[in-house]
């Protein structure tokens, strides 16, 4: 058997063999040193920098799939539901070796709805919610408050802005209405009670002294 130690580069992936293990304890410790809590996460029996940095890869590859998971339309309750598929890939990601705690994953399960103006209340609400099927129960009851069903066809919330802009539509309709009833209703009349000479009545219309319905002030 040959022993290769011929001088090799700083860089060399080959390095000769009395390189080999100062190269590789140099990669293992920075690897080591970038992990939080290393220890906790059960990686300590990984020997090499190889096995230490394929166990992260595999970890971090489930992981960000459970992050990256949003809820856009459909159901989240039942069979089949967004909830369902949430809690498929957070057991991948732990049985991948992820450490994520139940109180973790109700933050992403949570994190991962729209955060537009119909969302806010009820995801704010569930802030310190602690059981996932009551905070997936009550998500899917907002839904339901949406779409008008359990969640088929709603799509981001659309039922409910249009109903705010039909609501808009209608206040504004009521704010003209009134402005143009607004004005004198008879501009040309004025009174001739010396203690009034308003417009828009008579005297015989007059509620203050001297006038023909003097002190019958309606009741506003």
């Amino acid at each position: 058997m040959t022993i290769n130690l011929s001088p090799t580069a700083v860089n060399d992936r080959n390095p000769n063999q009395l390189k080999y293990p100062i190269r590789e304890s140099v990669a293992y410790l920075t690897i080591w040193s970038n992990i939080k809590n290393p220890t906790s996460m059960g990686i300590s029996s990984k020997k090499t920098s190889k096995e230490l940095w394929e166990h992260l890869q595999k970890e971090y590859t489930v992981e960000d799939k459970l992050h990256s998971l949003r809820y856009t339309d459909g159901k989240v309750t039942g069979t089949g539901g967004y909830a369902e598929k949430f809690r498929g890939a957070y057991k991948e990601a732990v049985d991948a070796g992820a450490s994520i705690e139940e109180e973790q994953m109700l933050t992403i399960f949570i994190d991962s709805f729209p955060h537009g103006p119909e969302w806010a209340t009820v995801l704010g609400n569930l802030a310190t919610e602690d059981n996932f099927n009551i905070v997936a129960l009550r998500l899917q009851e907002h839904v339901r408050f949406m779409s008008g069903t359990d969640g088929e066809t709603v799509a981001g919330g659309k039922k409910v802005s249009a109903m705010q802009a039909e609501i808009n539509e209608l206040k504004e309709r009521i704010v003209t209405m009134q402005a143009s009833r607004k004005g004198p209703a008879n501009p040309d009349l004025k009174c001739s009670n010396s203690n009034c000479k308003g417009v828009r009545h008579t005297i015989d219309n007059c509620f203050k002294l001297g006038g023909g319905k003097q002190g019958q002030y309606l009741k506003w």
